[in-house]
């Protein structure tokens, strides 16, 4: 017996997941991501039911920026500019733009209807001419705008940044202004106004450009490029047509220029004074690597001004300059019944004890910028030039160093009586008022016989010593010798004779 039962329709497998739901007959898949209409997930946007709802979406909004939680509309109205001389940035324009005809450089007229511009409100305007235009930054560098379109309809002078961009012009927008550089070097800079950005410029020129380049290169830009060298140079450059700059060139000093090539000023003459004692210059120099005979290691000179005529002492220490300087004063102030008025030296330490006895004395202490001995050159110069003179001195009769003292006094008695270039006179003849005597001079270092002092005189046997001369006695009329040789005298020990 065949039993009827109703055919059951069971899937060939059976799936033990409870959960399973059985995939529907759209052969489409999930989307993975968003829907782009109602933002929700599993779906595209062509199988969303909201999108009969979106059929006429709204038509898009210029300068309108969406997110989640805020709307900034940013809406800009060029109506609202009335100064048409300032010349402003724009990133929407693409084409340079200016109102004024008389601010092109270079202008050609362009026929009826053959250009015309569409503004942001929907309204055409013709385009009279197009040329070139230069304008002169407050940063001292030129910018040539090529091919700008005369509109003198327009409210605003426009500058493409797109076309900046074109030639190597980079603008950079910082919040409340901008920045224009080219090759990482400063071309311009502008600020923020009523929401538009306007560039610096100083001077719009009218002359005719002699650089083809967009941005006519400057002075300063030169002057880099050329390693920061002088001006003169650049203009010689210039000249030949190797170069070219703007004329109106920036003036301003490089500071790089300043910080790597800063040196000292020169010393230019100053007034020389017309009496004696008026102004006395003096510096301390040392030797103090070979001692004198006495164990002086340092010496001081005393210049006057007017005459230049010096005195030398010599010391054993730095803090002697001031005995000395005592003991030059009382001399000098009584033969010649004159005051010393003003003291020049330099910041020694030496010399800070005198800055209150000349308070008390009524004499003016000067003292030299820091670091700048040049300040007191009279002193330095004639420092220089006793030691040289004294040198040569040892040098020519083969003396030993420690004698450098004896040729230092006799170096500075020599100078004494040598004509000074500017006046043609010596310092002693301004000193004395009379011409020094040169008939009694002897060659330092020359040998001599020295007769023996009467009480070492002998009946039988030599008179005389083998001595060497080392200069003149201090306010006497003898020669000082230095005994080589004798049977009485003992050797290297100095006398004062006249008898040689």
């Amino acid at each position: 017996m065949v039993q009827d039962k109703p055919h059951l329709n069971k899937p060939r497998y059976v799936n033990k997941n409870f959960n399973y739901v059985p995939k529907a007959n759209n052969p489409s898949f999930k989307k993975k991501g968003n829907c782009y209409v109602c933002g929700k997930l599993g779906h595209h946007a062509h199988q969303c039911r909201k999108r009969a709802r979106n059929d006429n979406p709204p038509k898009p909004k210029v300068n309108l920026v969406e997110g989640d939680d805020i709307i900034v509309a940013v809406i800009s109205q060029a109506l609202i500019v009335d100064n048409v001389k300032e010349w402003v940035v724009d990133s929407g324009a693409t084409r340079h733009i200016c109102a004024n005809r008389n601010a092109f450089a270079s202008y050609t007229v362009v026929g009826d209807g053959e250009e015309q511009i569409y503004l942001g409100d929907s309204r055409t305007v013709k385009v009279h001419g197009k040329g070139k235009v230069l304008l002169k930054l407050t940063s001292g560098k030129t910018l040539a705008l090529n091919d700008v379109l005369h509109v003198p309809e327009i409210r605003v002078n426009l500058i493409s940044v797109s076309l900046l961009g074109k030639v190597g012009v980079k603008v950079s927008f910082e919040s409340d202004k901008i920045v224009m550089t080219k090759n990482n070097i400063f071309v311009g800079k502008g600020y923020c106004s009523q929401g538009l950005f306007v560039l610096n410029v100083s001077e719009i020129m009218n002359g005719t450009a002699t650089s083809p380049a967009y941005l006519i290169d400057s002075y300063d830009l030169w002057h880099a490029r050329l390693g920061h060298v002088s001006i003169s140079y650049i203009k010689i450059l210039k000249s030949a047509g190797m170069i070219s700059y703007s004329v109106n060139a920036c003036s301003n000093k490089c500071e790089i220029c300043v910080e790597s090539k800063l040196a000292k000023k020169s010393c230019f003459s100053v007034h020389r004074e017309t009496e004696l004692l008026s102004l006395i210059h003096t510096d301390l120099g040392d030797l103090k690597q070979t001692m004198t005979r006495g164990g002086k290691k340092y010496y001081v000179i005393f210049i006057d001004d007017f005459s230049r005529y010096t005195k030398v002492y010599l010391l054993k220490n730095k803090d002697e300059a001031f005995d000395m300087f005592l003991k030059y004063k009382a001399e000098v102030e009584n033969q010649l019944n004159k005051k010393i008025k003003r003291v020049r030296s330099d910041r020694g330490g030496e010399y800070i004890i005198f800055n209150d006895f000349c308070e008390k004395e009524g004499i003016i202490h000067e003292v030299t910028p820091p670091y700048s001995p040049e300040s007191n050159g009279v002193a330095e110069r004639k420092n220089r030039t006793l030691k040289e003179m004294m040198n040569a001195l040892l040098l020519s009769s083969n003396a030993p160093n420690n004698l450098w003292g004896e040729a230092l006094l006799y170096a500075c008695h020599l100078q004494n009586m040598i004509p000074y270039k500017k006046t043609g006179k010596t310092p002693y003849e301004l000193w004395k008022c009379y011409l020094p005597n040169l008939k009694y001079l002897k060659v330092w270092g020359c040998l001599a016989k020295v007769l023996l002092p009467d009480p070492k005189k002998r009946k039988i046997g030599s008179k005389t010593s083998d001595c060497m001369f080392i200069g003149y006695a201090e306010h006497s009329a003898a020669y000082r010798f230095l005994v080589l040789k004798s049977d009485v005298l003992d050797s290297n020990t100095i006398i004062e004779t006249k008898n040689a």
